[in-house]
């Protein structure tokens, strides 16, 4: 957020709050851009922290970009509710291009089963 929106934010908030009082905006500006600032400064976690807070573990080789979940994590982040072997199957989110997918392996082969799109979840 820049210095201006952070400004605007501030004459915004005060602009509000005298509508409800009746008293004037400017009486209210240094309280709202204290409130304005603090609304910038807000930390805004990134899908792979948020992830990892979860429990999943991360994996960066060979140009992956990956964090590997468990069928517990996949589920609290997709609500489908999947009961599946944990053994043959697998699910990794790709942060390089935001979906989770579900692997599969069978008889020593793997194929990418399913995708879900991270974006709806941040």
């Amino acid at each position: 957020m820049t210095r201006s929106e952070i400004m605007k934010t501030a004459w915004n908030i005060a602009k509000e709050a005298a509508a409800k009082t009746g008293y004037k905006a400017k009486e209210f500006f240094s309280e709202s851009l204290k409130m304005a600032w603090t609304m910038a400064k807000q930390e805004v976690k990134t899908i792979k922290e948020r992830l990892v807070e979860l429990g999943g573990k991360e994996y960066t080789a060979h140009n992956c970009n990956r964090v590997y979940l468990t069928l517990d994590q996949f589920n609290e982040i997709t609500n489908l509710g999947y009961n599946l072997n944990e053994y043959r199957n697998k699910f990794y989110a790709d942060l390089d291009d935001n979906r989770i997918y579900r692997k599969i392996s069978k008889n020593g082969k793997s194929k990418i089963y399913h995708e879900f799109d991270l974006a709806s979840w941040a």
